[in-house]
């Protein structure tokens, strides 16, 4: 993926939020279109310095390159943060942009693995007893990030007129670790 100048992610911004006026509007959805994975992951690649995970075998969505951190990145505009989680993929952090179209606030919610053990214990459960019975199953379940602990929390706001992302404070990112999984 090419890096994307933070112009061009306000413009598109700016362009998607017309449209997911245009689909409630319309009556297509009350959530709007989803945004689209490498909108977000483009948008956190230019906030925080993360690249692409250009490694073998797995791939995370982005990497810390001071860490090596493998972070996973969801984008959602519901408070809740529906969306799913692939049931084996294992990260050190998921970051989870939401998208408040209304204010033109991105909120970014970081959460260390260890909140989702559970959820990925449950999986392999879920996995291994389909596979017992002969069944298939998503490879993708559906998890609520906002039951999910943060352990920071960062806001920006869009501004169209300078065509940036204006951090809302001075607070910076923590120190990302990876972790042995």
């Amino acid at each position: 993926m090419n890096e994307v100048s933070k112009a061009n992610l306000v413009e598109y911004y700016f362009k998607f939020k017309e449209l997911a006026f245009l689909h409630r509007k319309f009556g297509f959805g009350k959530d709007g279109p989803r945004s689209s994975e490498k909108f977000t992951e483009s948008i956190c690649m230019s906030l925080f310095g993360f690249k692409k995970d250009s490694g073998n075998g797995v791939k995370w969505d982005l990497i810390d390159p001071k860490t090596n951190a493998r972070i996973e990145v969801k984008a959602t505009s519901s408070l809740n943060g529906t969306t799913d989680l692939h049931a084996t993929h294992r990260f050190d952090y998921l970051f989870w942009g939401l998208i408040q179209f209304d204010t033109d606030l991105f909120t970014v919610h970081i959460k260390k693995y260890s909140a989702f053990e559970k959820f990925h214990s449950n999986c392999q459960k879920k996995l291994a007893k389909a596979l017992t019975e002969g069944k298939t199953l998503r490879e993708r379940l559906p998890v609520t990030l906002s039951k999910y602990t943060d352990i920071q929390v960062l806001s920006f706001k869009f501004d169209l007129s300078s065509q940036r992302i204006l951090a809302l404070s001075d607070e910076k990112l923590i120190t990302l670790k990876r972790n042995s999984l």
